[in-house]
């Protein structure tokens, strides 16, 4: 797993559109401002008041919605949960992927 900075995950989102960028903060997080060709699939979801909970479906939908060989950049507010998700992907771990910061990638536009 390599990590990247922002300018690093939108260099290799431009030079390769086979990758996906997975943002697997909450939804919220993620209607606030995301990277271009984002999909959000939250490892924990906001709950008011209660903080964040874990996301017990997030394996299956990654599994669901994303082809076993995909290229991937995954990311997150800081890094701890894009880390979270490697760590939890099972027998996706061997795609191609990348973790990033969202709220770094966010800023960058696509040319």
């Amino acid at each position: 797993m390599k990590e990247l900075n922002a300018q690093e995950a939108h260099d290799l989102m431009q030079s390769d559109p086979q990758y996906i960028y997975l943002d697997v903060r909450s939804v919220p997080e993620f209607e606030a401002g995301h990277p271009p060709r984002a999909i959000n699939i939250p490892i924990a979801h906001l709950t008011p008041g209660a903080g964040m909970s874990p996301n017990a479906d997030f394996t299956a939908v990654v599994e669901a919605a994303l082809p076993k060989d995909a290229k991937l950049v995954v990311g997150c507010k800081s890094g701890g949960r894009s880390a979270r998700r490697r760590a939890t992907s099972g027998r996706r771990s061997a795609r191609t992927s990348c973790a990033s910061r969202c709220s770094d990638c966010a800023r960058m536009r696509t040319s």
